[in-house]
């Protein structure tokens, strides 16, 4: 039997926990903006710093990279473990992550590849599925939508008076394009990670 305390399941795990800090923090930051502007704030201390919520779309970027690089590290991790062959090593890895792992690991279950399918230029595209009862899967939905939400909050403009104005509609619509877009972003480097953890149960 694999040894569940090896050093490839220790790094996957470091690798969870890290990401798992990028998504609940960034969810827990996106619902204090929108918190603050349902109160009529428009700024957030921090360590006693007062800093704009305006700003917070630059944040959700930065957010998003980190996701992405959390995200690129679980995938290495994960091929790293794949790399030794040992089915027991994997079927551990996987128990370790969805039992004990960090939060929005636990209740997960495993993406199923459903069909492949060729696309010009692109090339080879895998479709996967998921259950309804994976809670990884509603935990990465709340995040982007948490996200979508903070940016609209902090930078729509919610004065009454402006709303009949044309600029203020083409800024609206702007907003809420860039912050579907970083949403969907975060979606999508979600399910990219979700489907390499996967792996390890197929």
């Amino acid at each position: 039997m694999a040894d569940c305390k090896g050093l490839p399941i220790d790094a996957l795990v470091t690798a969870a926990v890290q990401t798992n800090h990028v998504i609940i923090g960034g969810a827990v930051l996106c619902g204090t903006i929108v918190g603050l502007r349902v109160v009529n704030r428009d700024e957030l201390k921090v360590w006693d710093i007062p800093l704009k919520i305006s700003y917070f779309p630059l944040l959700a970027v930065a957010l998003t990279v980190a996701h992405a690089y959390c995200g690129g590290l679980i995938q290495l991790r994960v091929d790293q473990l794949l790399a030794l062959h040992d089915a027991d090593l994997k079927r551990c890895a996987w128990q370790t992550l969805t039992t004990n792992g960090p939060l929005i690991f636990q209740g997960m279950e495993p993406r199923v590849l459903i069909r492949s399918l060729q696309v010009p230029v692109i090339g080879s595209l895998n479709v996967y599925t998921f259950v309804q009862t994976d809670y990884t899967t509603k935990l990465l939905f709340l995040m982007a939508a948490s996200v979508i939400a903070g940016i609209v909050a902090s930078s729509v403009d919610f004065d009454v008076a402006n709303r009949g104005r044309w600029h203020a509609w083409r800024k609206l619509l702007l907003i809420f394009i860039f912050a579907v877009a970083v949403g969907l972003a975060n979606w999508t480097i979600g399910s990219a990670w979700a489907i390499a953890v996967s792996r390890l149960m197929a």
